[in-house]
């Protein structure tokens, strides 16, 4: 399997401190001293052996700093959400990188916070998808309390029913009460698929000829331009899933608030 991690600077919700280098892939946050990328690089090499990343070029600098490893780059050209993020790497993929239609790809984000051995999981998901005899499976978790910063899915029988939206906490309650799992963001799809998908946006002779067109592409979700569309299968995870753009989680995960509860986390210079 190809697993291609997303990381992009797109987030926002560390705002204060996401500015140039500190976008939030890139943050120490742990006491290790590792970043959410390296985290998330470290643990997938555990499993596999061929990991790219996608990004845009401005970040080569700052990921070849963190990650040690000879790296195989996949350049998004401009910036159109995770949906161009991943449509570019099917593309080049298939085009550059010379994978066959039938080669397997997981698009993983790299700003989550799970166990180590979480992305076993990707096996399992595989496998569902060849007996399913469907183009893509997604990774699903658990939920452990009503979280209002992750999607759901809804699903029956391994098969997804209904994608929803960030929910206020009575309508997560509600969709957890229905066995919903919050959405990962973590797909895996054979490469013919998206590759023929792609085509209904602009026909292209070639990747240089895509990229030349890429800014035609809509900006838009990942989900709604192609999962909302077709049917899916999905897998449930039972893992520890925290989301580190959610200043509360965070503040959890890596400091101890003081008795007003209040967090002072310092990503500058350490003497």
């Amino acid at each position: 399997m190809n697993i291609v991690l997303l990381s992009e600077g797109s987030e926002t919700r560390f705002l204060s401190v996401s500015i140039g280098i500190f976008l939030k892939p890139f943050l120490s946050l742990f006491s290790n001293k590792k970043s959410m990328l390296e985290k998330t690089y470290y643990n997938i090499k555990k499993f596999f052996s061929n990991v790219l990343i996608a990004t845009q070029e401005e970040y080569k600098e700052i990921i070849n700093l963190q990650i040690k490893d000879k790296i195989n780059y996949i350049i998004e050209p401009q910036k159109i959400r995770p949906f161009g993020a991943i449509l570019n790497a099917a593309i080049c993929l298939k085009y550059e990188k010379k994978l066959s239609d039938d080669d397997f790809v997981s698009i993983i984000p790299t700003d989550h916070d799970v166990d180590e051995n979480f992305y076993k999981i990707l096996f399992n998901a595989k496998n569902l998808l060849v007996s399913k005899k469907l183009n893509v499976c997604l990774i699903g978790v658990k939920p452990t309390f009503p979280s209002i910063q992750f999607g759901y899915i809804l699903h029956k029988k391994d098969i997804v029913d209904k994608f929803f939206e960030k929910s206020d906490k009575k309508s997560a309650k509600k969709l957890i009460n229905e066995n919903a799992l919050w959405n990962s963001g973590i797909v895996i799809f054979k490469l013919r698929h998206i590759v023929d998908l792609s085509q209904n946006y602009f026909k292209y002779k070639s990747y240089n000829d895509f990229l030349k067109k890429y800014g035609q592409l809509p900006n838009n979700s990942f989900d709604e331009e192609f999962l909302e569309k077709e049917k899916n299968c999905v897998i449930g995870a039972n893992t520890n899933l925290n989301d580190l753009g959610n200043l509360e989680i965070t503040s959890k995960k890596i400091s101890k608030p003081d008795e007003f509860n209040t967090n002072i986390i310092n990503f500058g210079e350490k003497s």
